[in-house]
């Protein structure tokens, strides 16, 4: 059985990293000296925690955290996603506050950005708290403020009332171009806090 291991001075610091270990048992030695040099006990809830949790889950817990403190009335999904190249977090929600203000509360959470002029996505990692790469927000309308809107948006625009369908998948002509209910309520409540 071959395995790296590190092997540790009296004091604390890496005397060596690399080698073989010979045997399970020899590997169990070394890695007992690394947890009790940093403190890792067997069986401490937290340091379990902490090893079953990545970076993207505990980016999640903060939006979770954050997302609570600034919009304490509306319930949030929150889930995060890894892969081997990136790391995410969904959030998504019906009614509640705009997608921009929810974006701009979990901005912290973002690693950097994507440069598409580079085609590479630049960092600007703060190492003191958990970080994903994308930060994704969605939010759901619920029946009756889409029925209200549409009720508001047909009385507003003479054209929208001739439309006899209140079906999201209706298309008809609004202001020269194809449309249907779907896409003119998102355009409505866009902005909008509900």
């Amino acid at each position: 059985m071959g395995r790296v291991i590190i092997e540790l001075g009296d004091d604390g610091s890496i005397k060596s990293m690399g080698g073989v270990v010979n045997g399970l048992e020899d590997f169990r030695k070394q890695m007992g000296k690394l947890r009790d040099l940093l403190g890792m006990e067997e069986g401490n809830k937290e340091v379990e925690k902490m090893r079953e949790c990545s970076e993207a889950a505990l980016a999640a817990q903060k939006a979770r955290k954050i997302l609570k403190e600034e919009f304490p009335g509306t319930k949030f999904r929150v889930r995060c996603h890894n892969n081997t190249l990136s790391s995410s977090v969904y959030v998504s929600w019906i009614d509640g506050p705009c997608e921009r203000r929810v974006e701009q509360a979990l901005s912290c959470l973002c690693a950097g950005y994507f440069d598409g002029m580079q085609d590479l996505y630049v960092y600007h990692r703060d190492r003191e708290r958990p970080t994903v790469e994308y930060v994704f927000c969605d939010r759901s309308y619920s029946e009756g403020v889409v029925s209200r809107t549409i009720r508001e948006l047909r009385d507003r625009y003479e054209e929208l009332r001739r439309v006899e369908s209140s079906d999201l998948s209706c298309n008809f002509m609004f202001r020269g171009v194809w449309r249907n209910w779907e896409q003119v309520v998102k355009s409505e409540l866009l902005e909008k806090d509900l």
